[in-house]
Order: C-alpha cells, then structure tokens, then sequence
C-alpha cells in the first residue's frame, strides 16, 4: 500500500476507506480530509507584530455499524495513527446505539465553483500582510485620534477531499483573504466606542484592507462626543454587522432542520407559512462565484442546493444534512457542515438578504426619531427570541440628522421584531459569508 503520508487529499480518502472496508463488521464508512496553511499578522496597540504561519493536516472517518455511528479523527498521519483512528471509529460504532437516520448520503453531480481558488496565493508571501497591515495603520492614523486596539490580516490556502463507501469522491481547493480590526478614538478626555471592521475574500484582488481602515476610521471619529439618551420607544435601524448577530443568525438556528427535529426551534411546523414581513427575502447560494462561503460539496460530499430560505415572508426551505433529510423522509440539500475534527452538522453556505429601494440616507430621513445600531452587544435567545444588549456605535437620528449616543440598550423579542420591519435598504455590506442590507424596524423598546 501507498505511504498515506506522501499522498494527497482524495487519495488518501480513498486509500484509508480501503483500508477501513478491510475491517470486519463495518457497513459503512466515510473519510473526511483537510488541510490548512494560514499566514497572519496583527496589530496590538498601533504596533504591528511578528507573522507567523500555522499549518493543520488531517483527517476524520465516520464508521456505520448495525445503525450505531463511531467518528475518530487524527492531524497526525503516519500509518499507525491512521490505523489506530480506523479501529476507535469502528469500536464507538459497535457501542453506539442505533439510528435509523445515521446514514450515508449517495453520490451526486459536483460542479466547481469560479473564482474560489487564487492562483497567486503561492506568490503572496508573509511580507505581502506585512505590507497589507502596514497600509492599514497607515491609513487609519491618518487621524492622529485614532487608535487601533487590535487588528488581524490573515491568508489561507485550504484543502478539502471526501470519499465514503456509496461511491462519493471529491476533493476542492479554495484561498480566504481576511482582515478584522478593532479600534477607537480619544480627543483629550473624550473616548469613543470601540468598533470593528471585517473583511473577506477569496481572490488576492479584492481584498482592500486600505478601505477598511478608512471604513473603521470614520466609525470611531464621528463617534466622538457621545451623550445619553432618555429611553424611549420607537424606531432602530440595524446596520448589516448588527443585522447579522441580532436577526441572521437566529434565523439560521431557526432553520437548522436538526434543530427543528430536536424541537429547539421556534419555527416547527412552519414550513410555508409566513413567518417574517413580506420584505423580507432570505436565500444560500453555494454556487456564487468568488463567494467566501462558496462550495461545490458539502462536509459530506452532497452538492449544496441553492434556496430561498425564506421568500416574501414565507418559510421555504430548511437546511439540511443526510441525518435530518432521513428524519424528515427528504433529501439532503448539501447543508453539512464542519471539518475533520467533528462529525457533520447543519450550516449555511453564501446567506443573502434581498436587498430594497432606497438608500440608507433615505430611510434615515423618514425617521423622526429613531437608533440607528452599527453594532449589538449582548444576549440573544435563538429559541424564545428573547434579546436584550447594549448598542455600540449608536446613533440619534431625528429627520436625517445623527448624533452620537453611548451608554444605549435595545430589547424585545426577534421574532415579534420580524414582523416589524419598515424598510429595507438598497446599500448593502458583506459580513463574513453574510450579504446585508439596514433593516428598519418599528415599536421597539430603547432604554437610555
């Protein structure tokens, strides 16, 4: 046999299920393999720190046995240790109780996906984030009251191979190019709120770190001169960061089909139903090119589906595994997600909110008086929908005009808060593998 340690991806996915199928009283078998090299650099304090590289190899086999499921994984491939990982999944399988729903998807037409993988990524060295953070400082002390408190540039260069025992085999590379940087301002005894920029891409060209220290830059000044508010009620307007931890990610729990299963969503027995305003549009697109959550095959070897999740208001689509499609009688819609360190669970992939019709300066001048919430600091309940936080980055509008505001906390319920919305903006911000527009909504309790 082949020395798994020389070999690549795929092959040593196939390799190490052959080797597993050798094994008595396995019926199944699925090998998972990932490989990472991250190059990175920080900032601490407005200094910028030493680069390093870190490096992971590895894999995780699942094992079927008699409907009980055993998973072990190891970073270290030599062929003893292989062995060894082959013999603890096949051994935790034959304890395991079994499942009717631990089961194997069967292969599926994979298609590539465009611009995911940066064919320079060999030439972009340790002095090129060296460089991208040295620009970044740069332009952010543009202002001298600025101060980065932390700041990370970080590229990677990502493998991952499956093959399983139904027939699955596939291996996709891919580059991610990201940055996120915390900082914020003081002008004599005035200190402004801390806040944060991210950003990420999959191809060397578009990542602007210069942009972000602008972005970041204009956030801590103008947020200088803060003042409290008297509490009130009425309108907030969600700025895409704060969408994304407030609204986005609730809705994904909500749509986790293994969370539905496990009643630990409040949307069960929804489907087609209306569940939020009709402005509201949610959709996953795998397939979208230079997407950072891109991806022709999931954690399991399924090609992800591209979904409404949720179409003017109406819940439309779960997100799916092979566990929960056969608990729910359905097919996987390619939503597995993970690496080789754990056995699949349930994600998205590239999340999309529909954008609206007007600008956000628009939206700003309908409202008389009203938060606008760049960031969200504090709980949030994906069950209930109970939330209750602190807003960072707040802003007073009244008719358009803004004026800083500190010491501001927002609460309610997410899902009442769903029904609630008054607009949508045509500007748009990524958040990770998040598309998001400002999201208005109306009767919401603001204490100062």
């Amino acid at each position: 046999m082949d020395d798994i340690s020389e070999l690549k991806g795929e092959k040593i996915c196939r390799e190490i299920l052959e080797r597993g199928l050798e094994l008595k009283g396995i019926d199944e078998i699925e090998v998972f393999f990932q490989s990472n090299k991250t190059n990175e650099i920080k900032i601490e304090q407005n200094d910028i720190g030493v680069p390093k590289t870190n490096y992971y190899r590895g894999v995780g086999i699942r094992v079927f046995q008699n409907g009980g499921q055993g998973f072990s994984s190891t970073n270290v491939m030599g062929e003893e240790e292989i062995e060894k990982a082959l013999k603890n999944a096949a051994s935790i399988a034959k304890k395991s109780p079994a499942d009717p729903d631990n089961k194997l998807p069967e292969p599926g037409k994979i298609a590539g996906v465009e611009d995911i993988y940066d064919e320079t990524i060999e030439d972009i060295k340790l002095e090129n984030l060296i460089e991208n953070a040295s620009d970044f400082k740069n332009e952010f002390l543009m202002d001298s009251r600025g101060i980065i408190d932390s700041a990370s540039f970080k590229s990677s260069r990502s493998v991952r191979a499956i093959a399983n025992s139904r027939g699955i085999s596939a291996e996709e590379k891919s580059t991610h190019f990201q940055s996120s940087a915390i900082g914020f301002a003081r002008e004599d005894d005035d200190i402004s709120s801390f806040d944060i920029e991210t950003q990420a891409a999959c191809q060397y060209k578009d990542f602007k770190p210069v942009v972000s220290a602008e972005n970041l830059r204009e956030k801590v000044i103008s947020s200088l001169g803060a003042r409290k508010i008297e509490g009130f009620t009425g309108k907030i307007l969600l700025a895409p960061e704060a969408a994304a931890k407030l609204i986005v990610n609730p809705i994904i729990s909500a749509i986790n089909a293994k969370n539905v299963a496990d009643g630990l969503s409040p949307w069960k027995n929804k489907l087609n139903e209306k569940v939020t305003s009709e402005k509201i549009t949610l959709s996953d697109r795998s397939s979208l090119p230079g997407g950072v959550g891109s991806k022709s095959f999931d954690r399991e070897g399924v090609p992800p589906v591209d979904m409404e999740i949720i179409e003017n208001g109406v819940l439309k689509n779960l997100l799916h595994n092979s566990y929960s499609a056969s608990y729910f009688d359905t097919k996987s819609n390619g939503h597995a997600r993970g690496g080789a360190q754990s056995t699949p669970g349930v994600g998205t992939t590239n999340v999309l909110l529909r954008k609206g019709d007007l600008p956000v300066s628009e939206i700003c001048r309908s409202i008389k008086k009203g938060l606008l919430v760049n960031r969200y600091s504090g709980s949030a309940d994906h069950l209930s929908g109970s939330f209750s936080g602190a807003v960072k980055g707040g802003y007073l509008i009244s008719s358009g005009d803004k004026k800083p505001v500190r010491e501001a906390m927002i609460s309610g319920n997410i899902y009442e808060l769903l029904n609630k919305v008054e607009a949508v903006s045509r500007d748009t911000s990524q958040v990770g593998s998040f598309r998001l527009p400002y999201l208005l909504f109306k009767n919401v309790d603001i204490t100062g």
